[in-house]
């Protein structure tokens, strides 16, 4: 289905409700630059699959950090074994 604008008298856009709507939003959220970016910021991150990478991220932190404490106690209990 597409949509046709036609203008009215005052010379503005008709179109559907939701259409109009959603012009109003835009041009609110373009308005208030804070928004604008929240909303750049969050439509770039659904746009490259991030949830996913985050995800992956967060996996591998999580493996490296158990380990680098695996390390740490054993050079620990190393170095502190004489010390009784």
């Amino acid at each position: 289905m597409m949509l046709r604008a036609s203008g009215g008298a005052d010379g503005r856009i008709a179109g559907e409700p939701i259409e109009r709507v959603a012009r109003r939003v835009i041009a609110a959220q373009q308005r208030f630059r804070p928004a604008a970016f929240t909303y750049d910021v969050m439509k770039k991150f659904g746009d490259d699959d991030t949830g996913t990478l985050d995800s992956s991220l967060a996996f591998s932190t999580f493996v490296c950090v158990f380990r680098l404490l695996l390390v740490l106690i054993t050079v620990l209990n190393i170095m502190l074994a004489g010390d009784q």
